[in-house]
Protein backbone atom coordinates (compact mmCIF):
# COMPACT_ATOMS: atom_id res chain seq x y z
CA UNK A 1 0.00 0.00 0.00
CA UNK A 2 1.46 3.56 -0.76
CA UNK A 3 1.62 6.41 1.97
CA UNK A 4 -1.27 8.18 -0.17
CA UNK A 5 -3.66 4.74 0.32
CA UNK A 6 -2.47 4.88 4.14
CA UNK A 7 -3.13 8.04 4.68
CA UNK A 8 -6.39 8.05 2.50
CA UNK A 9 -7.50 4.72 4.71
CA UNK A 10 -6.46 6.06 8.08
CA UNK A 11 -8.88 9.27 7.48
CA UNK A 12 -11.64 6.85 6.21
CA UNK A 13 -11.40 5.23 9.61
CA UNK A 14 -11.65 8.32 11.45
CA UNK A 15 -14.62 9.44 9.43
CA UNK A 16 -16.28 6.02 10.01
CA UNK A 17 -15.47 5.23 13.17
CA UNK A 18 -17.05 5.43 16.77
CA UNK A 19 -17.03 9.52 17.46
CA UNK A 20 -18.64 11.59 19.36
CA UNK A 21 -17.53 14.61 17.75
CA UNK A 22 -18.59 13.72 14.04
CA UNK A 23 -18.37 17.68 12.96
CA UNK A 24 -14.74 17.14 13.92
CA UNK A 25 -14.36 13.81 11.91
CA UNK A 26 -16.05 15.10 9.43
CA UNK A 27 -13.91 18.06 8.63
CA UNK A 28 -11.06 15.69 8.76
CA UNK A 29 -11.94 13.59 5.63
CA UNK A 30 -12.92 16.64 4.03
CA UNK A 31 -9.35 17.95 3.78
CA UNK A 32 -8.40 14.60 3.29
CA UNK A 33 -10.41 14.12 0.65
CA UNK A 34 -10.02 17.12 -1.38
CA UNK A 35 -5.81 16.22 -0.99
CA UNK A 36 -6.27 12.50 -1.85
CA UNK A 37 -8.68 13.27 -4.54
CA UNK A 38 -6.32 15.77 -6.52
CA UNK A 39 -3.37 13.41 -6.11
CA UNK A 40 -5.71 10.68 -7.38
CA UNK A 41 -7.05 11.90 -10.38
CA UNK A 42 -3.30 13.29 -11.64
CA UNK A 43 -1.86 10.01 -10.53
CA UNK A 44 -1.72 8.62 -13.75
CA UNK A 45 -1.22 11.82 -15.45
CA UNK A 46 2.12 13.12 -13.71
CA UNK A 47 4.83 11.57 -15.85
CA UNK A 48 7.74 13.90 -14.76
CA UNK A 49 9.21 14.91 -11.32
CA UNK A 50 8.30 18.50 -12.62
CA UNK A 51 4.46 17.31 -12.71
CA UNK A 52 4.40 15.40 -9.41
CA UNK A 53 6.01 18.25 -7.65
CA UNK A 54 2.94 20.21 -9.31
CA UNK A 55 0.24 17.87 -8.14
CA UNK A 56 1.22 17.69 -4.92
CA UNK A 57 1.16 21.12 -4.65
CA UNK A 58 -2.34 21.30 -5.99
CA UNK A 59 -3.07 18.60 -3.14
CA UNK A 60 -1.56 21.27 -0.42
CA UNK A 61 -4.12 24.04 -1.72
CA UNK A 62 -7.17 21.77 -2.00
CA UNK A 63 -6.34 20.67 1.45
CA UNK A 64 -6.16 24.31 2.69
CA UNK A 65 -8.95 25.60 0.92
CA UNK A 66 -11.52 22.32 2.69
CA UNK A 67 -10.51 23.83 6.24
CA UNK A 68 -13.26 24.54 8.37
CA UNK A 69 -14.35 28.20 8.70
CA UNK A 70 -13.29 29.41 12.54
CA UNK A 71 -17.16 30.71 13.28
CA UNK A 72 -18.55 28.73 16.10
CA UNK A 73 -16.41 26.54 18.91
CA UNK A 74 -17.43 23.28 17.23
CA UNK A 75 -15.71 24.80 13.80
CA UNK A 76 -12.45 25.92 15.51
CA UNK A 77 -12.02 22.47 17.12
CA UNK A 78 -12.46 21.02 13.59
CA UNK A 79 -9.40 23.58 12.25
CA UNK A 80 -7.33 22.39 14.62
CA UNK A 81 -8.04 18.67 14.18
CA UNK A 82 -7.31 19.46 10.58
CA UNK A 83 -4.43 21.56 10.89
CA UNK A 84 -2.59 18.65 13.39
CA UNK A 85 -3.45 15.97 10.45
CA UNK A 86 -1.70 18.43 7.93
CA UNK A 87 1.55 18.80 9.69
CA UNK A 88 1.53 15.27 10.27
CA UNK A 89 1.24 14.79 6.53
CA UNK A 90 3.22 17.49 5.35
CA UNK A 91 0.52 19.44 4.31
CA UNK A 92 1.72 22.32 6.81
CA UNK A 93 5.28 22.85 7.51
CA UNK A 94 5.78 24.38 11.25
CA UNK A 95 5.60 27.67 10.90
CA UNK A 96 2.66 27.41 8.74
CA UNK A 97 0.97 25.20 11.53
CA UNK A 98 2.08 27.31 14.00
CA UNK A 99 0.30 30.55 12.50
CA UNK A 100 -2.92 28.63 11.99
CA UNK A 101 -3.11 27.49 15.62
CA UNK A 102 -2.35 30.83 16.78
CA UNK A 103 -4.89 31.73 14.65
CA UNK A 104 -7.24 29.32 15.67
CA UNK A 105 -6.76 30.35 19.41
CA UNK A 106 -7.55 33.88 18.69
CA UNK A 107 -10.47 33.09 17.35
CA UNK A 108 -11.42 31.31 19.98
CA UNK A 109 -11.11 34.05 22.34
CA UNK A 110 -13.06 36.13 20.50
CA UNK A 111 -16.05 33.39 20.30
CA UNK A 112 -15.84 33.11 23.91
CA UNK A 113 -16.03 36.90 24.30
CA UNK A 114 -19.28 36.83 22.40
CA UNK A 115 -20.58 33.95 24.19
CA UNK A 116 -20.10 35.89 27.73
CA UNK A 117 -21.33 39.14 25.93
CA UNK A 118 -24.42 37.06 24.87
CA UNK A 119 -24.94 35.86 28.27
CA UNK A 120 -24.94 38.70 29.90
CA UNK A 121 -27.44 40.85 27.88
CA UNK A 122 -29.74 37.75 28.53
CA UNK A 123 -29.15 38.33 32.01
CA UNK A 124 -29.67 42.15 31.47
CA UNK A 125 -32.69 41.16 30.11
CA UNK A 126 -34.02 38.83 33.07
CA UNK A 127 -33.19 41.30 35.40
CA UNK A 128 -35.27 44.25 33.56
CA UNK A 129 -38.19 42.21 33.44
Amino acid sequence: MTQLGRINAVAMERANGPVKWTGIRAAMAKCMKAYTDRCGRAKGNAHTRAEKTLTVSQAIVMYRLALPALDSFEDIHAFIACVAQGVAIGVFNGRDGSQLLYAAQVALSVVQTMKKEEEEQCKGKNRAA
